[in-house]
């Protein structure tokens, strides 16, 4: 046999789940490396897969959906399909969707959102890698595409310790009734993986890339392993979040994140995404015990990026040897580039920028951080259009720049920070954490979810 058909009658079980678990086990004890979910379920005669425990997935495994819908069970942290946390590396596994292929996160109700859990149990709330629909977890050459993902409970997607992959035609439709929507997370350990062509809406970031050293958390280590990110290829994102940022890019404590290509990002605008592309964070928020240096975060290459973000590209921490070329901002675009603390960079090169927006600019270029250690910092060709002031609070070096009137001064006096957009969702906590001047609305018109796409 070529395949398992999970329609095939000597695996039924007593749910959908089980159903789609037997196939996979007996197809692993006959070394079939094929399981197709059919588009209609002839063990319930629906049109529908109902999951309400783990997909686990060997080695040598590819997972075709055909037209078929798998809904995940409301209120029950699960994933739709996983690995094991195996010390052993896994290898050769794959979930391909055919035709209109969906995952659906099912819901949340109001009493055990895991937001809610801060207010009644603060101590026993789920972790968030327990119900990410789809996870991986130490596994070598992988592929996931051709899904549309929607109704996330936390990440729709998620890699651990994933190396030699490829993260592609994914459409998401996801609209932040949760927190942590992301769309793909590689988390650490991840390298050499390509994500590409994904689109849609996510309640969080679109793309991100997390080599955050969480030494609290279900995710185990793998023993031997590095918990560096590195050579990563992210293009073609053609999408929004709902105040959050199409790519990310995060690490702490000593764990790299070099060698990244990110490349044709479009930022469509239906709903107010915070950024564009967000290297690290201002804050030490997220780090045990200190944030990254230079030496942790290098050999960036951005180019070919369109978007109406509130901010375009936003640079929160150290780092160096990065190149940023053919960057376009438009639509409703608050601060084009904004340079925060604690960045600092050697060797920086922005090229061919032009910054747009549909109201004058209160100012093109927010310079938050220390200046003087910005180390053969370039920025060239840049456009800018109408704005009331080229530079907030210091300039930085600019050569072939091009600027319309009016300009009411080249530097500004002390920047009210009060104008720049903050971060918003629909809840007041985030697992735990309080969200303070949560935006009341995430969108252009219209105040709550929808039920359908854009």
């Amino acid at each position: 046999m070529d395949y398992i058909s999970c329609n095939d009658k000597r695996f039924w079980g007593s749910s959908d789940a089980q159903t789609i678990q037997n196939a996979i086990d007996f197809a692993k004890s006959e070394h079939i490396h094929e399981v197709v979910i059919p588009h209609r379920n002839a063990r319930t005669g629906e049109e529908i897969w109902h999951i309400d425990q783990n997909i686990v997935l060997p080695s040598s495994m590819t997972v075709i959906l055909a037209d078929a819908y798998l809904r995940a069970a409301d209120d029950q942290a699960i994933h739709v399909f996983c690995t094991e946390f195996s010390e052993e590396e896994l290898h050769d596994i794959r979930i391909l969707g055919v035709g209109e292929a969906t995952i659906d996160g099912g819901k949340w109700t109001r009493d055990n959102r895991p937001e809610y859990y801060f207010e009644n149990d603060p101590e026993n709330w789920p972790d968030g890698s327990d119900y990410d629909l789809i996870f991986f977890y130490n596994v070598r050459n992988f592929e996931v595409g051709n899904l549309c993902i929607t109704n996330a409970k936390h990440y729709s997607t998620c890699f651990t310790f994933c190396r030699f992959g490829r993260i592609h035609d994914i459409h998401f439709r996801n609209y932040a009734t949760v927190e942590n929507q992301d769309g793909v997370d590689l988390r650490y350990g991840c390298e050499f993986i390509t994500v590409e062509n994904i689109t849609g809406v996510t309640g969080d970031d679109t793309v991100a890339l997390n080599a955050i050293d969480e030494k609290e958390t279900t995710r185990p280590r793998v023993n031997g392993k590095s918990i560096d990110i590195h050579d990563i290829t992210i293009r073609n994102i053609i999408a929004s979040t709902h105040g959050s940022s199409l790519v990310r890019l995060l690490n702490t404590d000593g764990a790299k994140l070099y060698n990244i290509t990110i490349e044709n990002i479009k930022d469509t605008g239906k709903t107010i995404s915070i950024c564009a592309i967000f290297f690290g964070t201002p804050s030490a928020v997220w780090a045990r015990e200190r944030q990254h240096t230079e030496d942790e975060f290098y050999n960036i290459t951005i180019r070919d990026v369109s978007t109406c973000a509130s901010l375009g590209i936003r640079f929160g921490e150290c780092c160096r040897d990065v190149l940023v070329e053919n960057f376009h901002t438009y639509g409703m675009c608050e601060v084009p580039l904004q340079f925060s603390a604690p960045f600092t960079c050697q060797n920086f090169t922005l090229r061919n920028a032009c910054l747009r927006s549909d109201k004058p600019f209160r100012a093109g270029i927010a310079v938050l951080c220390d200046k003087e250690k910005l180390r053969n910092f370039r920025m060239e060709q840049v456009y800018l259009d109408k704005s009331q002031h080229v530079f907030a609070v210091q300039d930085l070096p600019i050569t072939d720049f091009v600027y319309e009137e009016p300009e009411q001064g080249y530097l500004t006096e002390e920047f009210d920070k009060s104008q720049l957009p903050f971060y918003g969702r629909y809840f007041k906590h985030s697992l735990g954490k309080v969200i303070q001047r949560r935006a009341p609305e995430n969108r252009y018109g219209g105040t709550t979810p929808p039920e359908a796409d854009f």
